[in-house]
């Protein structure tokens, strides 16, 4: 049987990769909208480059919450797997086993 304890530190251990995931995923997201920036930078100068432009700048605004909504994501993560870790801590420490020698009268003890 698997205790409470022992499932929240599993939990939390799957909790904190998946914060891991979403922090990376952040950064892959902010890398691409750096290179939807680049390509609003070419020298290009017509009605349809300022729509092109105005089109990559709407673009980049969205990838950069996008970016900033997974980062808040991966630390909210990341804060409740150190919670669970707390939860699991306190459940081991609160654990009493069952006593071992319960009507035997104690080690060694028959009764």
């Amino acid at each position: 049987m698997i205790t409470t304890a022992a499932r929240s530190a599993l939990l939390a251990d799957d909790v904190q990769r998946v914060a891991g995931e979403l922090s990376r995923a952040s950064a892959v997201m902010d890398e691409l909208r750096l290179r939807v920036h680049s390509a609003g930078q070419l020298r290009w100068e017509s009605p349809a480059a300022a729509a092109f432009r105005e089109v990559l700048a709407h673009q980049e605004r969205q990838m950069q919450a996008a970016a900033g909504m997974l980062l808040d994501s991966a630390a909210m993560l990341a804060r409740y797997a150190a919670q669970l870790r707390a939860v699991a801590l306190e459940a081991s420490l609160c654990h009493v086993s069952p006593d071992p020698f319960a009507g035997t009268g104690g080690p060694g003890l028959l009764r």
